[in-house]
């Protein structure tokens, strides 16, 4: 795996933020399972993914191109 310092947001493959980009580029996936895959994690009661998803929003650094 990566190292968790190239784990950016994407500028590339973004609708909001390009957070599930930027973790699909990471992971090596496209951006639409990880975008399915937060979709799915909004529904667990436990850490929702929207919760998650701006938590990375504002930690994960923008990929400089």
């Amino acid at each position: 795996m990566k190292p968790f310092k190239d784990l950016r947001r994407s500028t590339d493959h973004t609708i909001i933020a390009g957070v599930c980009g930027g973790l699909a580029e990471w992971i090596g996936w496209t951006p639409w399972t990880m975008r399915l895959i937060f979709i799915i994690g909004s529904f667990i009661p436990v850490i929702p993914g929207f919760v998650v998803y701006i938590i990375l929003w504002i930690v994960l650094p923008v990929k400089q191109k």
